[in-house]
């Protein structure tokens, strides 16, 4: 009998190691599934907050698109409506050069050319200061031959 209760006792000893192991890896697992439940939930919050932002992105460039869009069209009729202020002006100029008038050619030019002489305009208002009193003397000239 002895050997036999020894012999329940080293097998009972060992159920009790044995369930004590799988106590703890029950333990360890439970441990693990709780880290990885609490991953998930902050994956998935992460996940719904880069939603958002793609979807705020999109919304933005489609804006962007459309403003653009709107802008084009915009600059595309300033630029029909340009060209044919251009056609006018050249058909009034055609007209005047019909009727003998004097037509400035200068106008025809780039107004970049005016920009490059910034301080000539300084200049230029001397000269016409001298053009008027040129003007006054002829036009006392005028009348003194009347």
């Amino acid at each position: 009998m002895r050997s036999r209760r020894e012999s329940n006792e080293a097998a009972l000893k060992k159920l009790g190691e044995e369930r004590d192991a799988a106590l703890k890896e029950a333990r360890e697992a439970k441990a693990k599934y709780q880290s990885l439940e609490k991953q998930l939930s902050e994956g998935g919050s992460k996940t719904k907050d880069l939603q958002a932002k793609i979807k705020k992105a999109e919304s933005e460039l489609s804006e962007s698109k459309k403003a653009r869009e709107t802008t084009q069209s915009e600059l595309d009729d300033l630029l029909m409506v340009f060209g044919d202020l251009e056609e006018k002006v050249a058909k009034y100029k055609a007209r005047l050069v019909e009727l003998n008038e004097p037509v400035s050619e200068g106008e025809d030019d780039d107004d970049d050319e005016d920009d490059d002489d910034d301080e000539d305009d300084e200049d230029d208002d001397d000269d016409d200061d001298e053009d008027e009193e040129d003007d006054d003397e002829e036009e006392k000239d005028v009348k003194k031959a009347k």
